[in-house]
Parts: structure tokens; sequence; C-alpha cells
């Protein structure tokens, strides 16, 4: 394998059908009322309208279950922080490997491609020699490098998809779990444009950056691209 320099592939594995419809009848129900025959606009106004609420009971009613073909253990730990999900990944002692991992930019500008490189090499080739010498596992999870990748499930609600892609697709995020969720929602949004073309960073569903002094000062280009096609 070669490392990866860009967002692992994200596949849309499942998920409710028409999901719009659904939340809209359930917030039509919550209130003791048969929901009547909306447009799509008036569909849109009542999503938009749920997504600024501050309990989403009726979001809750749809799931969708994403496939990312291969997460960092970094990254990972930025996905785990969600407890509203199901989250399945591999054994990894069992299923990373030494020459699958991240290769951020950044490791490129400082021109320490090689050495980077070597660090994965060095931190398998001692695993396998302790794995050779039946070390338990107790020793070999200490040789996981945070860049190996390892394919993960998960499985949120509609709700904790709206927290997940405003905390992730915002700059401030981690730069990889900020591309994989991006391109979470890319996929979501072809799939369910109506419903998923109101998710984004907070200063896309809000209209403001909640990060104060530390907002990356480009509010208003992220706005635009959140607009738009991903």
């Amino acid at each position: 394998g070669k490392p990866l320099e860009t967002a692992a592939q994200v596949t849309l594995l499942d998920g409710t059908q028409e999901p719009e419809r659904l939340i809209c009848r359930a917030a039509y129900l919550a209130r003791g009322q048969q929901m009547p025959e909306l447009t799509q606009r008036e569909q849109t106004e009542l999503l938009r309208a749920l997504l600024q609420g501050n309990r989403k009971r009726e979001l809750e009613q749809a799931s969708f279950t994403l496939l990312y073909g291969g997460m960092s253990l970094a990254a990972l730990t930025h996905l785990t922080r969600h407890r509203m999900q199901s989250l399945a990944a591999p054994d990894l002692l069992a299923n990373a490997r030494y020459d699958r991992y991240v290769f951020p930019e950044s490791v490129k500008e400082a021109g320490m491609e090689a050495r980077y490189c070597e660090a994965f090499s060095l931190a398998g080739e001692a695993a396998g020699k302790l794995a050779s010498m039946n070390a338990g596992t107790d020793a070999l999870c200490y040789l996981l490098v945070s860049g190996l990748r390892v394919p993960v499930v998960s499985t949120m609600n509609a709700g904790e998809l709206y927290t997940y892609f405003r905390l992730r697709t915002c700059q401030r995020a981690q730069w990889e779990i900020r591309e994989l969720a991006t391109e979470a929602l890319r996929v979501l949004r072809q799939a369910h444009p109506m419903l998923f073309s109101l998710y984004g960073p907070t200063c896309f569903v809000s209209g403001t950056c909640p990060e104060g002094r530390m907002c990356c000062g480009k509010t208003a280009r992220v706005r635009e691209v959140f607009a738009g096609k991903l």
C-alpha cells in the first residue's frame, strides 16, 4: 500500500428512505397533528426550523450508515467523541498495516517525507519482531502509530449528524476529520439534497462563527462553499 495524501473514500451504506418526509411527519405527530401534503419548499422551511430548535427529537427518527474506507487512528479519536452513534472499527492490531498510513501535507512541506516513512517502517519491524517472540497485545498496542489507516463504519441519526458536521467541517477541526466529514456530507447531499443542503459548519448553518478570536477569518468563503456543490 501507499501513504494516503487525501481523504479516504466515504460510502453511504444504508439510510432512511425519504428522511425529509419522515422527519416532517414526526414533527406534526409531536404536535398531535396529521401532516398535510407539503410542498418541497414547505418541507425545507420546516426542516430548517427543526434544525434551529434546541431539542431535535424529530431528526433522530432518521439514521444513516457511512463507511470510511481508510481513517487514521488520529482521526478515529475525533469520530469517537460523538457518543450518539453506533461505531464499528476492526481490531486494530489485526487490521492496521504499517504500509498504509496517512501522509500529511505539512510533512511534505517540511521536507520530512523520508523520515516520516521510516518511522512507520521501524515501528512495523519492531511489531513484527515482538510478534515473533509471542509478545502479547499489551505490548504490541504501543507500536500502533496514529497515522495508520483502518476502515470504519458509523451510524448516526440526523440530529447527531447535524452536530457532527457543524463541528467537523469547521476550518478549526483537525484537517483529516474535516476532509472526511466534508466528503461524508457531499455523499449525503447527493442522496438526500433537501435535508443535507441545510447541514455544514456552524458559520454556514447559523450565519455566525462561534470561535471568537480563534475564527479562521474565512467565514464568507466557507459559507459560499457549503452553499454550493461540495
